[in-house]
């Protein structure tokens, strides 16, 4: 373990650091939670108004899906100041596949955003006050060996629940063992005519 430590920076169990813009705490030997960085959260709270806000018990709601044509668009600097919000947020999601399809569905509203796409954005963010201490849980697997590592990917689709663009939203994630290693949500580009 000294040699293991000394080479490769592993970090004794108990002992909680900070890669790549992520907390990490050191269970075990065996065991490590990640978390993503609560600071860019703690920003959006105190940026958005949302200080004394009661947390939301989902990230996004049906309702927020529904684009239409005569949504009021923000002004050049509260458009501005959305995108820099969402680029955050979507630094943030990359540690939470739970508001993936969400942010990706407020990301969708860079172009022109409008006051609807600014409700989304504070709904995602409530959602991740009432829940900042979800973590990814990596542990290995027991039994598992260097030689059979087991990775699983599971994939699925909403059938075109934005009604404006009729596009379906795909997430992704890929598994090794019982950890989360790998998420993503997206929009599909062709156009769902039927189901």
């Amino acid at each position: 373990q000294t040699v293991l430590l000394k080479t490769f920076d592993v970090r004794e169990p108990g002992s909680t650091y900070n890669h790549l813009k992520r907390m990490r705490y050191r269970v075990s030997w065996t065991q490590m939670n990640v978390r993503g960085n609560w600071a860019y959260v703690e920003e959006f709270i105190d940026i958005l108004g949302l200080a004394n806000a009661k947390p939301a018990s989902s990230p996004g709601v049906s309702g927020n899906r529904r684009r239409n044509e005569d949504d009021r668009k923000l002004d050049v600097e509260a458009a501005g100041k959305y995108r820099t919000r969402v680029g955050c947020l979507m630094f943030y999601a990359l540690d939470r596949a739970d508001i993936q399809c969400e942010v990706s569905l407020v990301v969708s509203g860079l172009r022109e955003p409008t006051e609807r796409d600014t409700q989304a954005l504070k709904r995602s963010v409530r959602y991740l006050m009432g829940t900042k201490d979800v973590v990814n849980d990596i542990r290995k697997t027991h039994g598992a060996t260097k030689e059979a590592i087991e990775l699983n990917g599971y994939s699925d689709s909403d059938w075109a629940t934005d009604e404006l663009t009729r596009k379906s939203q795909s997430p992704c994630e890929i598994m090794c063992g019982n950890a989360l290693m790998c998420s993503c949500s997206r929009r599909q580009a062709a156009c769902a005519l039927s189901s």
